[in-house]
C-alpha cells in the first residue's frame, strides 16, 4: 500500500499545483505584465508579445535558458518542458479614474498546456485547453463570468480534444472554443480573410484587450500553499503515511459497523464532562453524535451530516469543551484541537461561536475569564495579510503576531496573576497565596463536580431500576400504592377472621369440656353422640358457621384447617406487603436522592419533562457547564505558571518541534480551539530542523489531537489532504446537499493527473474514482468522509451520523427541504407560525419581466427594480414584524433591523449587482444581497429569492433546477418567510419533479403584481 499512498499523495500535490496554474492570482501576474518588463528565465511568469500565439515559437536562446534553469540535478538533459500559456490577456477598465475593487484586474480567458522545445518551438500536449472556472457561469461566486458551462459541455462533446498534432491545429481549436464560449461564429479561412483570431473576440465590455500573452514557467506555490506541498513531499520522501491520512486517502471504503443509537448510554454520558454554555441542553441527535465521538479511536474519521438549522455549531462547541475539560481533570496537557474549513465564512462563523458564550445560570464568580483581555475560546491562525489591528478576532499570525505576543510579557503576567488570584479568592472566599493554591482548589472542585455528574446518572440508574421492577410487578407506582392499601386491608380482614376463628374454637372446646363425665364415656352410643353433635351444631350456627359433619374430631379438624388457612394467607399478605412497602420505600429513597440532586434545576427552568431528560439537561446546563468553567480557570492558572517561567527564562518560540509544540499547547491553555482555513493548518504545524546552516521544514505529523472540518461539503480533497496528515483523528461535519465546492480543475486535466501517477486503469476504474469523492475536479471532503465513516444511520440517505432536529424555520418552510432531499428524516421542532406572517411563510410575488443573458451570467432589471419597490412599500411592515419577533431589534435603528431581518438571494451574480444598484437608488444600504454563498451558515427572518428567469426563458433549463442544492440552501435560510420574486408562468411551471416545481406547490401567490414593465 505504500506505493499507492505515494502515488495518491503526488496526485494531490499535482492537483494543488494545477489549480494555481489554471487561474493565477492578480498579485502574482501583475508585476510582469506591461511594457519594458525584464524577461528573466528563472521567473515564474514571463509576458511576451501576443504574436507568439500565432507564431508558435519563442526565441531559441530564451527557450534554452528557460529549460536549463529547470534542469533537475543528476538527470538526463531535458529536451522539452511542459509550460502553460495564457494566449490572451484583458485588463479591467478604469471608470472616472477608479476601478471596481471586487473584480479581478486581469481576465485571462484561456489556459493552454504546451510543450516548450529547446529550439523555441511550442507543441501541443495531451491536455485540453480550458477556461478558468471563475469565468464560467452559472456560478455562485461574486466574479462575473463571461460564458456558461452548458456551452463548454456542448463544445467538448462535439469537438473532443483528439488528433491535435501541430500548432496550427491547436490555435484553431482554442479559437473555436472561445468562439463557442462567447457565442460568436468561427470564420473559416478563405482567400479573402484569415480564420477568426483570438484577438477579434469580444470577451467582456468591462475589460480591454492587451497586446501580450503570458507564459507560466513555474507554478508559484508560495506561502501557506507551499506548506501544503511540504507536508505531501515529506511523506513521499520518507515513505511515512500517518494512520488518519491513510484512511483519508484510501479509495476503498471503511467497513461498516452495526449502528445503534447511543444517546441513552449512561457509561458514555459519564465521560461527557464539559459543555461550553448553559443556555440549552444537547438535543437527542447531538448527544448521540457526541457519544459516538467519545468512542472514536485514533486514526478514525467520524462523518456527521448536518442539514440546515440542526445545531452543528452547538455540537462542535460541545466536542471541544469535553476534550478540554477531560484534559483538565486528568491534569494533562491541553489538547491541540483545530477547526478548519475551505472558506473564510465558515471560519468566521466558528470564531464568532467561540467568542459568544451565554453564561446564564452560572455562579457570578465563575463567569467570564480570570485573566484580563482574554475573551474568546477560539484563536484564529490567519495569514500575514490578516494579522493586523483590523482583524476583529483574537489571532495568531505566521510570525507570532497577535494577542499571544502581547500576553507573553512580564508586565502582562504580573497584572494577570493579580487578577487571577483576586478572582480565585472571590470565588471561594479564602486566601490564595499562590497560583498553585488556586490550581489545587480548582482541581478539587472539578473532581467534586465530576462526581456530581456521575452521581446523577447513578441515582437515575438506581431510580430507573426500582421503577422498572415496580412496573413489571405492579404496572406503575400508582398501582403499587393501591396494592399496598389493598394488602393492608386484606391483612386486617384476615387478622380479624383469624381471631374470630380462634374464639370459636375456644368456645367449642369450652362446650365440650362442660359435658358430664358419663356423657363422655357414652359418646359411642348413637343417641348420645347425636345429641352432643346437635349441641355443637347449635353453637356453630350461632357463629354463622356451617359444617357438613359435627363429630368432635371432624369439627376440630375443620376449624383448625380454616385457622391454618387464614394464618397462611396472613403470612402471604405480610410478605407481599413487606415487599411492596420495600419497593415503594426504595422508590422514594431513590426519588429523594434524585430530587436532591436536581435542586439546582429550580433556578434554570428546565425545558425537559421526563426525569431522564431532566438529568441530562441539568448535567448539560449546570454541572458540565460549571465543570467547563472550572477547567477554563484551571488552564488559565496553568498558562500563568508556564508563561511566567517562559518569560523569566528569556526563552523564545522557535521552529524546533519541541518549541513549536510547547508554544501551541501553551496557547491551547487559553483558547482550546485553533481556527483556520486549510491553507494555514500546515503552516501552523510546520516545525523545523537546523541542518547544514539553515532551517529545513519539518511537518509535525499526527500532532493535532482532533481535526474538525466544518462545511466539509464545500472542502476540496486535494486542499484538505495535508491537514489530515497532521492529525490523529477527525470529526467531519457538512452536508452534500448544500453548497458544493468550487472546482478549479477540469475533468480532462484531473484524468490526466490520475494517469500520470498510475492511478487509472480503465474507464470502469475512472467511474470508481468519480464515486470516491476524492477527485480534485468533482470530489469533496464530506463525500470522502461519508465513505470512511463506520456508521450508516439512515439507509435511505448517505453514510455517516445525522443531526436531524431542526429549530430554525417554521415547519412548513423546512418541510420543503425535508421533501426535497432529506426523505423525511428532518424533525421540524419550531412549529408553525402562531400569528399570521403578513406575506405568508412561503409566497410568490408575481413579476412579469424578461431576463437578459449577460456574458456567462443572467440578469432581470425589471425584477431587481420590483424587489426594491417592494422593500420600500413594505418597509414599515417589515420593521414592525421584525421587532415583534425579536426583542433585541427594538433597541436598533431601522437600517440595522432591516439588515439583520431581510436577505436577498439570487442564482446569478449579475442579478445581485442589479439589485444592489436598485436598492441604492431607493436609499437602502447594507442588505445582504448575493448568491447562496452570501448566506451560507447564516439566517434571516425573511429571505427574498430573485428567480431572474422571465417569459422569454420559459422553455429553457433553469440554473436553480440543476440540482437540489441551491434551493435547499436558499429556503433553509428563512426563519419566518421565504418569498420568491418571479414570473408565475415560469417559476416551477411545467416542472413538477424539479426543485422549483416542488417548491411552487407550496407557494401562495401574493396579491398585487410588481409591474416590471415600468422598469424596462
Amino acid at each position: 500500500m505504500t506505493q499507492y499512498f505515494n502515488r495518491i499523495s503526488r496526485y494531490f500535490r499535482q492537483s494543488l499545483i494545477d489549480a494555481d496554474r489554471l487561474c493565477p492570482e492578480d498579485k502574482d501576474i501583475l508585476p510582469v505584465l506591461g511594457p519594458d518588463k525584464n524577461q528573466d528565465p528563472r521567473a515564474d511568469y514571463m509576458a511576451l508579445s501576443a504574436s507568439l500565439w500565432q507564431q508558435g515559437r519563442v526565441d531559441p536562446d530564451l527557450a534554452e535558458k528557460i529549460i536549463e534553469e529547470r534542469q533537475p540535478k543528476n538527470k538526463p538533459p531535458l529536451q522539452q518542458l511542459e509550460i502553460v500559456i495564457f494566449p490572451r490577456i484583458d485588463h479591467l477598465n478604469y471608470q472616472t479614474g477608479e476601478r471596481d475593487q471586487r473584480k479581478r484586474r486581469v481576465l485571462m480567458p484561456l489556459v493552454v498546456f504546451v510543450s516548450l522545445q529547446r529550439d523555441g518551438s511550442l507543441q501541443p500536449t495531451n491536455k485540453a485547453p480550458w477556461i478558468p472556472r471563475i469565468w464560467i457561469g452559472p456560478t455562485q461566486s461574486a466574479t462575473q463570468p463571461f460564458t456558461e458551462m452548458g456551452l463548454l459541455d456542448a463544445f467538448f462533446t462535439q469537438h473532443p480534444f483528439e488528433g491535435i498534432a501541430n500548432w496550427s491545429q491547436l490555435t484553431a481549436y482554442c479559437t473555436r472554443l472561445l468562439c463557442k464560449a462567447t457565442g460568436e461564429t468561427y470564420r473559416e479561412a478563405s482567400d479573402e480573410l484569415p480564420a477568426t483570431q483570438l484577438s477579434e473576440l469580444a470577451i467582456s465590455p468591462e475589460y480591454t484587450l492587451s497586446d501580450q500573452c503570458l507564459l507560466q514557467l513555474n507554478t508559484p506555490i508560495v506561502g501557506a500553499k507551499a506548506k501544503m506541498l511540504k507536508v505531501l513531499d515529506f511523506m513521499v520522501d520518507k515513505g511515512c503515511f500517518p494512520k488518519l491520512y491513510q484512511i483519508y486517502s484510501n479509495r476503498k471504503s471503511s467497513k461498516l459497523s452495526a449502528y445503534a443509537d447511543k444517546q441513552d448510554n449512561a457509561e458514555l454520558a459519564k465521560q461527557h464532562v464539559g459543555q461550553m454554555s448553559g443556555e440549552f441542553p444537547l438535543s437527542v441527535k447531538q448527544r448521540n453524535v457526541l457519544h459516538h465521538f467519545i468512542e472514536q479511536e485514533s486514526g478514525e474519521i467520524l462523518a456527521v451530516n448536518g442539514p440546515p438549522g440542526t445545531g452543528k455549531t452547538t455540537l462542535l462547541r460541545s466536542v471541544v469543551a469535553n476534550l478540554w475539560t477531560q484534559a483538565a481533570l486528568s491534569q494533562s496537557e491541553a489538547p491541540l484541537i483545530v477547526a478548519t474549513s475551505n472558506n473564510n465564512q465558515a471560519v468566521t462563523n466558528i470564531l464568532e461561536s467561540f467568542a459568544r458564550i451565554d453564561e446564564t445560570g452560572l455562579d457570578e464568580c465563575l463567569k467570564g475569564r480570570w485573566l484580563p483581555e482574554v475573551d474568546s475560546y477560539g484563536l484564529y491562525f490567519c495569514s500575514g495579510k490578516k494579522a493586523n489591528q483590523y482583524n476583529p478576532y483574537r489571532y495568531a499570525g505566521p510570525k507570532g503576531e497577535g494577542c499571544m505576543e502581547g500576553w507573553q510579557t512580564q508586565t502582562f503576567i504580573i497584572e494577570a496573576q493579580k487578577n487571577f488570584l483576586a478572582k480565585a479568592e472571590n470565588w471561594k472566599q479564602i486566601e490564595c497565596k499562590s497560583v498553585d493554591d488556586a490550581l489545587a482548589t480548582l482541581h478539587k472542585e472539578m473532581c467534586a463536580t465530576q462526581h456530581k455528574i456521575r452521581q446523577g446518572f447513578d441515582y437515575l440508574e438506581a431510580w430507573q431500576l426500582v421503577l422498572r421492577s415496580i412496573e413489571q410487578q405492579y404496572g406503575s407506582v400508582e398501582s403499587l400504592e393501591t396494592s399496598i392499601t389493598e394488602f393492608k386491608a386484606a391483612f386486617t380482614e384476615h387478622s380479624q377472621a383469624y381471631k374470630q376463628e380462634k374464639v370459636l374454637l375456644d368456645a367449642v372446646y369450652e362446650l365440650w369440656e362442660s359435658r358430664k363425665w358419663w356423657v363422655s364415656l357414652l359418646m359411642w352410643l348413637p343417641g348420645i353422640r347425636k345429641q352432643e353433635s346437635r349441641k355443637t351444631a347449635r353453637l356453630l350456627n350461632q357463629w354463622d358457621k356451617t359444617l357438613e359433619v359435627f363429630s368432635d374430631d371432624e369439627v376440630e379438624a375443620a376449624l383448625n384447617q380454616q385457622i391454618e388457612g387464614i394464618r397462611t394467607k396472613m403470612s402471604q399478605l405480610q410478605q407481599q406487603l413487606t415487599r411492596a412497602e420495600g419497593c415503594l420505600s426504595s422508590f422514594h429513597l431513590q426519588q429523594d436522592n434524585l430530587n436532591t440532586w436536581l435542586v439546582p434545576a429550580e433556578k434554570l427552568a428546565l425545558f425537559s419533562k421526563t426525569v431522564p431528560e431532566q438529568v441530562a439537561e441539568l448535567n448539560d446546563r449546570y454541572y458540565r457547564f460549571r465543570l467547563f468553567k472550572l477547567a477554563t480557570h484551571y488552564f488559565e492558572g496553568r498558562w500563568l505558571k508556564e508563561t511566567r517561567a517562559f518569560v523569566e527564562s528569556n526563552d523564545q518560540d522557535k521552529k524546533s518541534p519541541f518549541k513549536l509544540l510547547r508554544k501551541l499547547r501553551r496557547y491551547a491553555k487559553l483558547t482550546p480551539c485553533f481556527v483556520s482555513t486549510f491553507y494555514m493548518v500546515p503552516n501552523t504545524f510546520m516545525g523545523g530542523e537546523f541542518k547544514d546552516g539553515s532551517w529545513a521544514d519539518l511537518p509535525q505529523l499526527e500532532e493535532i489531537d482532533l481535526l474538525i472540518v466544518d462545511e466539509a461539503g464545500q472542502a476540496l480533497p486535494d486542499i484538505s489532504a495535508a491537514s489530515f496528515a497532521l492529525a490523529k483523528r477527525a470529526l467531519i461535519v457538512g452536508d452534500t446537499d448544500q453548497i458544493e465546492p468550487v472546482w478549479s480543475i477540469p475533468a480532462s486535466v484531473d484524468r490526466s493527473n490520475l494517469a500520470m501517477f498510475n492511478l487509472l486503469e480503465d474507464e470502469q476504474d475512472y467511474e470508481q474514482w468519480l464515486g470516491s469523492g476524492m477527485l480534485a475536479s468533482s470530489g469533496s471532503v464530506m463525500r470522502l468522509a461519508q465513505r470512511q465513516c463506520h456508521y450508516h444511520q439512515f439507509e435511505q440517505l448517505q453514510r455517516g451520523l445525522y443531526l436531524t432536529e431542526h429549530r430554525r424555520c417554521f415547519n412548513d418552510i423546512v418541510s420543503y427541504c425535508n421533501d426535497l432531499v432529506y426523505q423525511g428524516v428532518l424533525e421540524p421542532l419550531r412549529g408553525n407560525a402562531k400569528h399570521e406572517v403578513p406575506w405568508g411563510t412561503m409566497a410568490l410575488q408575481p413579476v412579469y419581466s424578461p431576463s437578459q443573458s449577460l456574458g456567462g451570467s443572467r440578469g432581470n432589471a425589471g425584477e431587481a427594480k420590483a424587489i426594491a419597490q417592494w422593500l420600500v412599500e413594505q418597509h414599515q411592515a417589515l420593521l414592525a414584524y421584525a421587532r415583534q419577533q425579536d426583542k433585541e431589534f427594538k433597541t436598533l435603528d431601522d437600517a440595522s433591523v432591516l439588515r439583520r431581518a431581510v436577505g436577498i438571494i439570487t442564482p446569478f451574480s449579475k442579478q445581485a449587482d442589479l439589485i444592489r444598484t436598485e436598492l441604492r437608488n431607493v436609499g437602502i444600504e447594507g442588505l445582504t444581497v448575493g448568491t447562496v454563498h452570501s448566506l451560507q451558515g447564516d439566517e434571516r427572518l425573511i429571505v427574498l429569492f430573485s428567480s431572474v428567469y422571465g417569459e422569454n426563458n420559459k422553455d429553457s433549463s433553469k440554473f436553480y433546477d440543476a440540482g437540489p442544492n441551491m434551493l435547499n440552501v436558499a429556503v433553509s435560510r428563512a426563519k419566518d418567510a421565504f418569498i420568491v420574486f418571479g414570473d408565475p408562468n415560469v417559476f416551477g411551471a411545467n416542472a413538477a419533479g424539479s426543485p422549483s416545481g416542488l417548491l411552487r406547490q407550496g407557494l401562495v401567490l401574493i396579491r398585487g403584481v410588481q409591474r416590471a414593465e415600468k422598469a424596462n
